[in-house]
């Protein structure tokens, strides 16, 4: 029982927790920054309220949620609810060929946590919240990704370093991903078994396209690639390749970079950097897809039609010599230190010394939302990991580069890392 004394002393601690609450709504803006701002100081407050009894009551009902949500994902039922009005709960087990006993027992679930809600008896309609599942196939493809396809290997985890010890995971043939599938080590990568399983693959391929827009990059200036007399740090270059102007030069390789979501948003942001000076790297599969997509696209998508696609391996020699800037975004999170390393090491000995690498990555810091330290914990399935900043001198010193400047992200952004070649 809660003494009188426990309650005061919770009153006063509970009272700066809603003023933060207060300016933060007051701040309120269209930036997501400004709303995570708000969730986060209103969780603060959940949190400082929170006895025993309560976290008990938040573990049951998070496990309960995450079950009926990945049911309903499975069975395309937020699909089946209309988006405006209600359906009952006959209605809707029809539609999913389901008994209506068990169609409203998980439908009470997620209007108890706020997900769905009911606005008469035995009938469910959207919240804001289910509908953006509903009517965003993305958003959908990252929710199952989340749910369906990474909660079973999560709450695997246990037994994962049970059988392999306590210990950093670092062989990308030897996860947690491997072990919930039965998989042998030492055989197969976790990305071999995804290019495997078009389905899966379909669901990973479709949630990076919706997390490209909430993982964004800070407004950061690209306007220094078009300038000839100016690098990065807008010092001239004093470097072999650079010697002589950037004339026919080409200004920027994407290293990885996948359908070329990062190097669109660039030549948007920045119409004076030509197309043709700049290349799309990634493996075969993807680079075809990549000039599929391509061919068929229409409005912004089709400013990529001038970019150069190359299939490469980037743990083997970067064939795009002394180019301005590399830029790699996404990918050394995928990768153990080890591997990371290597990978910093091509690009590095294809630079120029005037040359730029671009790491576009988060960069934990003590004050990071704990989204970051999820995706940390997520990237650890596969041997991967999110950095702190200490982390990302680390290896790039060990790959003969010095980080020059990080123009940090907010929020769970992802910040801009420079590196150049150390002398």
């Amino acid at each position: 029982m809660i003494q009188n004394n426990d309650m005061e002393q919770l009153s006063k601690d509970l009272a700066p927790l809603c003023d933060n609450l207060t300016n933060a709504v007051s701040a309120l803006s269209s930036n997501h920054g400004s709303r995570a701002s708000v969730i986060s100081a209103a969780q603060a407050i959940i949190h400082a309220a929170q006895g025993p009894q309560d976290l008990y009551v938040h573990f049951v009902v998070n496990k309960c949620e995450i079950i009926v949500m990945r049911l309903f994902l499975k069975w395309e039922v937020f699909q089946e609810i209309p988006p405006q009005g209600s359906i009952s709960f006959t209605d809707l087990a029809a539609k999913i060929d389901a008994e209506v006993g068990l169609v409203a027992r998980l439908s009470r679930m997620l209007i108890a946590s706020g997900m769905l809600s009911s606005p008469g008896p035995d009938r469910v309609a959207h919240t804001h919240r289910s509908r953006m599942i509903a009517e965003d196939p993305l958003f959908r493809s990252t929710a199952k990704l989340i749910l369906y396809e990474d909660f079973p290997q999560a709450a695997g985890t246990p037994e994962y370093f049970a059988s392999r010890g306590r210990r950093e995971p670092t062989d990308r043939t030897d996860t947690a991903f491997h072990f919930r599938r039965g998989e042998q080590p030492g055989r197969r990568s976790a990305f071999d078994l995804i290019n495997e399983d078009p389905a899966l693959l379909k669901i990973i391929m479709e949630a990076m396209v919706r997390t490209q827009d909430f993982l964004a990059s800070p407004g950061y200036d690209f306007s220094w690639l078009v300038s000839p007399t100016s690098t990065s740090s807008e010092k001239a270059g004093d470097g072999d390749d650079g010697d002589g102007g950037d004339e026919g030069r080409t200004l920027l390789v994407d290293v990885g970079g996948g359908a070329g979501h990062t190097i669109r948003e660039i030549l948007q942001r920045t119409p004076e950097l030509a197309a043709e000076r700049c290349v799309l790297q990634d493996t075969r599969e993807v680079i075809e897809r990549a000039k599929r997509q391509v061919a068929e696209a229409e409005g912004p998508a089709a400013l990529l039609r001038g970019v150069r696609m190359m299939e490469v391996d980037f743990h083997a020699e970067q064939p795009v010599k002394g180019a301005k800037a590399y830029l790699i975004r996404r990918c050394l999170h995928n990768y153990s230190d080890g591997e990371s390393v290597g990978i910093l090491r091509q690009i590095r000995e294809a630079m120029a010394s005037d040359s730029t690498l671009l790491v576009m990555e988060m960069v934990l810091l003590p004050e990071s939302p704990p989204f970051c330290y999820a995706m940390d914990m997520a990237m650890m399935g596969i041997a991967g990991k999110e950095r702190t900043l200490e982390d990302w001198r680390a290896i790039a010193a060990e790959a003969g580069l010095r980080i020059n400047r990080v123009v940090p992200a907010p929020g769970i952004g992802v910040s801009v890392i420079e590196c150049v070649k150390e002398a």
